[in-house]
């Protein structure tokens, strides 16, 4: 079991945190964390947190779908749901929230963000990167 305790300023502590936060994230429910300028909590019951970053809502989930995985960058949220989908919020100011579609019958099956990127590991080995490109992080080598 993962345990977690109360950290950073008052108004972002993990138990008393914002709204939302306060009741939902009991120590004994949490089954991942990820951390960058704002914390993710995953639950066991498939919800998503951020926490430290109040103006920051999680994407409401489609019926009958929960998050299965999460992932932070430095400025925006990655997120898994049930149904296969990618799902990213946050800052988008060089499109890094902006995830391109699929190849019919691929799914994202991994992904990362930087600052102002996102790399995304496809079903089929492709690796996609979107969003900025100041320090040529786009710029995937080719491999033999």
């Amino acid at each position: 079991m993962l345990r977690a305790s109360r950290w950073g300023s008052e108004v972002g502590k993990l138990a008393f945190g914002w709204g939302e936060v306060r009741h939902a994230c009991r120590e004994d429910t949490i089954v991942k964390i990820a951390a960058g300028s704002g914390t993710l909590v995953l639950t066991r019951d498939g919800n998503v947190f951020v926490i430290n970053q109040p103006i920051v809502r999680t994407p409401p989930l489609p019926p009958g779908t929960r998050y299965v995985d999460i992932c932070e960058s430095k400025r925006h949220y990655l997120a898994f749901r049930s149904d296969g989908a990618l799902v990213a919020w946050g800052d988008n100011t060089y499109g890094q929230c902006n995830i391109p579609p699929l190849p019919a019958g691929t799914t994202y099956v991994h992904a990362v963000g930087g600052s102002y990127h996102t790399s995304a590991l496809r079903s089929d080995g492709v690796v996609v990167t979107f969003g900025g490109n100041q320090t040529y992080q786009q710029d995937m080598p080719r491999l033999a």
